[in-house]
């Protein structure tokens, strides 16, 4: 690996990533609105606390459900177009997987917007799209119904795909630096929620947690979404179904990859 040319791919990419395409459609379509200042209803107690995670979701409680769409596809494609770019240009050194991780970090402490931004879900999205599509998209599916079905919590469901992207990748590729990356950005991705998990954190010893996330079903296009489903899949029987067909598809994924 040439160093030179894995400088640049650090630069483009924390350079790309640090485009917080949030803020700049928040000043377009709601001029009068600050993305850092929104605040979420703590249902039933009056109380309101300010969203820490400046991204495609909390523009999408300002601006709607299509407009955070695009934003989180903007964020999506502002490292995996780069990313695509080196691995056609360099397919034999994993310089693109440089990109990502510096694209990452952009987006989460951006050096235009003061290092404050989001956790980097779309990056990542559009980053092990390019690695491997297919993975991605299997473990998301399967990791959404565990969340619900299994933990019976929505946002362990959001973020159990990253955590099993790093054995996958690695038994997927059989290349340590894989496993390196997988592990690397899910670090980023965690370090990046520490302000709104100590939110979270504190709302739960105060018996509020379930009041907050009334109040971001109701603010959040996506998490109403995310709600719609929880309730499908956990109903009765269909909980017990979709824990089962979730189990069996994780336990033949990763037997496929590694046979």
């Amino acid at each position: 690996m040439d160093p030179s040319i894995a400088i640049i791919c650090v630069l483009v990419g924390y350079l790309s990533g640090s485009l917080s395409f949030s803020r700049i459609f928040m000043r377009v379509l709601a001029p009068g609105k600050d993305i850092a200042n929104i605040q979420i209803e703590i249902k039933g107690s009056g109380e309101r606390v300010t969203s820490k995670i400046y991204g495609a979701n909390t523009a999408s409680m300002v601006l709607g459900k299509w407009a955070g769409i695009f934003i989180a596809l903007c964020d999506l494609l502002k490292v995996a177009i780069p990313m695509l770019g080196f691995k056609l240009l360099y397919p034999a050194d994993p310089y693109f997987l440089l990109v990502s991780v510096a694209g990452l970090t952009g987006h989460n402490w951006p050096i235009f917007h003061g290092f404050r931004g989001g956790v980097g879900l779309a990056v990542l999205l559009g980053s092990l799209l390019i690695i491997d599509a297919p993975g991605v998209i299997f473990l998301i599916a399967v990791s959404t119904l565990m969340g619900i079905a299994i933990f019976r919590n929505i946002l362990v469901g959001d973020v159990l795909w990253l955590i099993l992207m790093i054995p996958w990748l690695y038994f997927r590729t059989g290349d340590v630096a894989y496993l390196y990356y997988a592990v690397t950005v899910t670090v980023i991705f965690f370090l990046a929620t520490i302000p709104e998990s100590r939110e979270v954190i504190r709302l739960r010893k105060e018996g509020k947690f379930d009041a907050y996330q009334a109040g971001i079903s109701e603010a959040s296009s996506r998490f109403r979404g995310m709600k719609k489903i929880s309730d499908f899949v956990s109903k009765g029987w269909r909980r017990l179904f979709f824990a089962a067909i979730s189990l069996v598809a994780l336990i033949c994924g990763f037997l496929v990859i590694m046979a």
